[in-house]
């Protein structure tokens, strides 16, 4: 069985379970999953989890994220991104450098905001977006996210279908939940011009960087349609190649306890142990030598375990 994690930097044009048929293909392992969709036209990295090692995606799932976007204001459109029809066309030749920079600060801190109905958001169990797809009117709640930082790195003017438009290109980086569409929205509303996002690349999420994802998408779908077609050079990328433990990817993203080789076997079997002076947070339970054992969390002094990853030994049968 395959496990551990895979990184990959997406190219547009895919949707995240695209990615995910490619790679169970690739690796020959049903068992893949995600930790935060990117639409089709999204680029950057995508964090893939394989076997067992899917269990550990809950932790990654809510971390920071950080995105290079650009934002056109002057147009609306009914999906908040250019996938959609645009709905709004006020034009933003008034707007000056100074009103966007301004007008961006206000996005900076702990603030409101209402997802884009045109999202992954389940609305009774089914996706927003499909349920605006099949015609429902719909209403997402309000919720609160956090915007670390919203920076702009250039602004420029030109004219799009005979109005005036101004495109921002910013770097933001946000808590999970974030949705920067509807930042490129608000954007456009605060500034009385309308707005959406044109662009967007996810360049981290929590310690993961997009120059670590694997880049090769392109010949995993060239090799796919060989194989289809029974034609071909099978040879190349070997997924396999590029994953990353789960031992690696649980040390870098949670705080690391070390469990010494006579409580290990503890741990597997559930049993729990003394945690020590420890807050509450997921924390990654590690052998001396280094093998991740459980995330767990300390509660009343002693670990309360919410994933246990290895496989207990076999207890050793007593001497007659």
């Amino acid at each position: 069985m395959t496990n551990g994690f895979l990184l990959v930097d997406k190219p547009p044009g895919f949707t995240s379970h695209d990615i995910v048929a490619l790679v169970r293909r690739g690796l020959g392992e049903r068992r893949v999953g995600h930790a935060g969709t990117l639409d089709p036209a999204a680029t950057g990295l995508l964090i893939l989890g394989i076997g067992r090692s899917t269990r550990l995606l809950t932790f990654l799932v809510g971390a920071d994220k950080r995105y290079e976007a650009v934002i056109r204001l002057g147009m609306a459109t009914d999906t908040d991104d250019a996938e959609g029809q645009v709905i709004q066309r006020s034009g933003a030749g008034h707007i000056g450098d100074q009103d966007v920079t301004s007008a961006i600060l206000g996005f900076v801190g702990r603030v409101a905001q209402t997802p884009s109905t045109v999202s992954a958001i389940k609305v009774a169990g089914k996706p927003a977006h499909r349920r605006v797809r099949d015609g429902e009117s719909i209403h997402l709640s309000e919720r609160r996210i956090t915007v670390h930082s919203f920076t702009v790195d250039s602004i420029t003017r030109s004219g799009v279908d005979d109005v005036r438009v101004v495109d921002v290109a910013v770097r933001v980086h946000v808590s999970s939940g974030t949705y920067v569409r509807a930042l490129a929205r608000d954007l456009g509303r605060e500034l009385g011009s309308g707005g959406h996002l044109i662009q967007l690349r996810r360049t981290s999420v929590g310690p993961f960087d997009v120059a670590e994802g694997f880049r090769g998408v392109s010949d995993l779908v060239r090799r796919r349609g060989e194989q289809d077609s029974d034609a071909g050079d099978r040879s190349g990328t070997d997924l396999h190649d590029f994953l990353v433990s789960a031992e690696s990817v649980a040390q870098r993203a949670l705080p690391i306890a070390t469990v010494v080789d006579d409580e290990a076997r503890a741990v597997l079997h559930g049993q729990r142990i003394a945690s020590g002076e420890r807050s509450g947070e997921p924390t990654a339970l590690v052998s001396e030598a280094g093998a991740l054992l459980a995330i767990a969390e300390a509660d009343g002094g002693k670990w309360r375990y919410r994933v246990v990853m290895g496989e207990p030994p076999p207890r050793t049968a007593l001497p007659e």
